[in-house]
């Protein structure tokens, strides 16, 4: 009995000894097969992830698209850096001139532009004076400027020069970038596998799409300002002698003379004419007066008479 009872225990730990180690013999298994594992789900995770980013544009993607681009035209500048850049400049001036023939003026200032490769975009008249603005290629600012002063005499000269270059350059790169994702955009909505995904994306097309139409009018503005130069000239006639639209008429002497003995003449006449009048209506006026009195208070006194007769009574 008790060599068989130790049998039957023996049996016993031998059966949960092998248990245990072929658990743990499992166990290292799982977790080795599962460590093999991981590395291979990496390369599926990139091909999911590769064909999400073709299927969807997302708000997230479109603004991490549109900062590599800007990123890539920003170092390309700055490797370029050293390279001699073209300045952007805007060139005004305004001039105000005396002269002595406004329409002769006029022709000038538009013979000065057309010879220059300009036009004239703007002109106002009045009697006395003459308002242009000239637009004229910027080679030929200075040219100009020395043109319209010698149409008679300087008044007053000012000349400005703005440096948008800064301005120009960062709209030109914005542009560009918006260019490339406007292609990027045009590459997805092709692809979008979903009615979400399509209006997403046409969304940021459409916003992308105005961003350049409005960076391209700006663009255009600014090309514009830059090729040609601005002229303001303000043309007149002298202000101390009588004018009128055609030039300078010289003071008439002799009519001015006529004209002061004529206003002489006409002061003492009417003079004359009050003094008149009044010696025509005073003089039966003063008899009316005195006839009035001479019955009264005068000999006749029949007022004073009255007067009397009254105190007599009482």
């Amino acid at each position: 009995m008790k060599i068989r009872g130790v049998g039957v225990v023996f049996t016993l730990v031998l059966f949960l000894s092998l248990s245990v180690i072929s658990c743990s013999k499992a166990s290292f298994s799982d977790g080795a097969s599962g460590a093999a594992m991981a590395p291979a789900a990496s390369p599926t995770a990139r091909t999911f992830s590769k064909a999400a980013s073709a299927q969807y544009a997302g708000r997230d993607m479109v603004m991490a698209e549109m900062e590599v681009a800007e990123e890539s035209f920003a170092s390309s500048s700055e490797n370029g850096g050293g390279a001699s850049v073209e300045r952007k400049l805007i060139r005004n001036a305004s001039l105000t001139v005396e002269v002595k023939n406004l329409e002769e003026s006029l022709a000038a200032a538009e013979a000065l532009a057309e010879n220059m490769g300009g036009y004239v975009s703007n002109s106002d008249t009045s009697q006395t004076r003459v308002w242009l603005t000239l637009r004229i290629p910027t080679g030929k600012f200075d040219e100009a400027v020395s043109g319209a002063e010698a149409f008679g005499r300087l008044l007053s000269r000012s000349v400005s020069v703005d440096d948008v270059s800064e301005e120009y350059y960062d709209l030109d790169t914005r542009l560009q970038t918006r260019k490339i994702l406007h292609e990027k955009l045009s590459g997805y909505l092709k692809q979008a596998s979903s009615v979400e995904d399509l209006l997403e994306v046409e969304r940021q097309l459409n916003d992308v799409q105005s961003e350049i139409e409005s960076m391209e009018g700006r663009m255009r503005r600014l090309n514009d300002l830059i090729a040609l130069s601005t002229i303001n000239v303000t043309m007149q006639l002298p202000s101390y002698s009588e004018t009128n639209h055609s030039g300078l008429v010289l003071p008439d002497l002799p009519g001015k003379f006529r004209e002061t003995v004529s206003s002489i003449l006409r002061f003492f006449s009417t003079l004359l004419m009050t003094v008149i009048v009044v010696i025509i209506c005073g003089i039966p006026l003063v008899i009316a007066i005195g006839f009035l009195y001479w019955l009264s208070f005068g000999k006749l006194g029949l007022v004073k008479k009255l007067f009397a007769k009254l105190r007599g009574e009482k």
